[in-house]
C-alpha cells in the first residue's frame, strides 16, 4: 500500500507518458466519484443510510473534499514528475495552469476568455501527454 501511495502521491522521480495518462484516467474516476457522492441521489441516499442528521451532511462533503484533494494532488505530484522527465523545471506548471485558471474565471463575461481556457489546456495536454520525454526514450531501445 505504501508504494501505491508514494507512486501516486510523490513528486519525487520522473514519469513517462503513459503514466501521466494512467494518473489523468483516475483522477477523472475521481472527480466522478466525487460528482456522484455530491448529487441530489447521492444525498438522497446517505440521508436514508445514516439518516437526516446534519452529521451525515458534513460527511458526504468532508468525502467530497477529500476526494477533490487527492485528485488534485495526484495530478499535479503526476505532472511535475513528468515535467522533471521532459526536462523542466516544476514551475513551468504554472506557464499554462495559470493561464487556465485566470481565463476559467472570467468565462462568463468575456467570450475570448475561451479561448485562453482551451489554448492553456491544449498546451499542457501537448507537454504532458503527447510529447516524448526521457523514459519514453528509453523505453524504444
Amino acid at each position: 500500500m505504501t508504494r501505491l501511495v508514494r507512486a501516486l502521491f510523490s513528486t519525487r522521480g520522473r514519469l513517462g507518458r503513459v503514466g501521466w495518462w494512467d494518473r489523468l484516467a483516475l483522477v477523472g474516476v475521481l472527480f466522478l466519484a466525487q460528482g456522484a457522492l455530491a448529487s441530489d441521489a447521492g444525498l438522497e441516499f446517505f440521508a436514508g443510510l445514516l439518516g437526516r442528521r446534519p452529521a451525515t451532511l458534513a460527511l458526504v462533503w468532508g468525502g467530497v473534499a477529500a476526494l477533490w484533494i487527492a485528485g488534485v494532488w495526484i495530478l499535479v505530484a503526476a505532472s511535475l514528475r513528468r515535467l522533471r522527465d521532459r526536462g523542466r523545471p516544476g514551475p513551468y506548471l504554472l506557464a499554462f495552469t495559470l493561464p487556465a485558471i485566470v481565463s476559467a474565471h472570467w468565462l462568463d463575461t468575456h467570450a475570448g476568455a475561451w479561448i485562453g481556457l482551451l489554448g492553456a489546456l491544449a498546451w499542457g495536454l501537448i507537454e504532458l501527454g503527447i510529447l516524448p520525454g526521457g523514459l519514453d526514450e528509453a523505453d524504444r531501445r
